[in-house]
């Protein structure tokens, strides 16, 4: 038996310009927003629109300002500060996604040469998690 789970999704994106006024509003209200929206949306919507927020703030020249008011909300929202970035909150996923954002050319940057150089000619993918690398006979190939 073969069971497939998948999800169509079609998004119509629109010309740069159409979008100004809303880059606006979310530059001005994106605390209001988050504030109301971090205890009714699920996780996949948090990730959805932490990431979004995250490069629409990144556009704007704003990263650093949102990021911190979005984790200041979640800092005073969980009232055990141990428990900070360990929860699916909005704060986590636009943290995960700025990391994203910035991390990989940064990873480029420092790492590249040197993983390429240790992986050998022709290696074009690798694996590290054991765990997600499959059976010792896929490891030999």
């Amino acid at each position: 038996a073969l069971r497939i789970k998948c999800r169509y999704q079609c998004v119509d994106v629109l010309p740069l310009d159409h979008y100004g006024r809303f880059l606006d509003y979310l530059k001005r209200n994106y605390r209001r927003l988050c504030e109301y929206l971090e205890p009714v949306i699920g996780v996949k919507a948090k990730e959805d629109i932490g990431c979004a927020l995250v490069l629409c703030m990144a556009g704007a020249g704003l990263a650093p300002r949102y990021l911190a008011d979005v984790v200041a909300l979640d800092v005073r929202r969980t009232g055990d500060h141990s428990l900070t970035f360990r929860g699916n909150s909005l704060a986590t996923k636009s943290m995960e996604a700025y990391l994203k954002l910035v991390g990989d050319q940064y990873l480029q940057d420092t790492l590249g040469e040197a993983v390429a150089a240790a992986a050998g000619p022709g290696a074009a993918e690798c694996e590290v998690d054991p765990l997600r690398a499959g059976s010792g006979a896929a490891l030999r190939r």
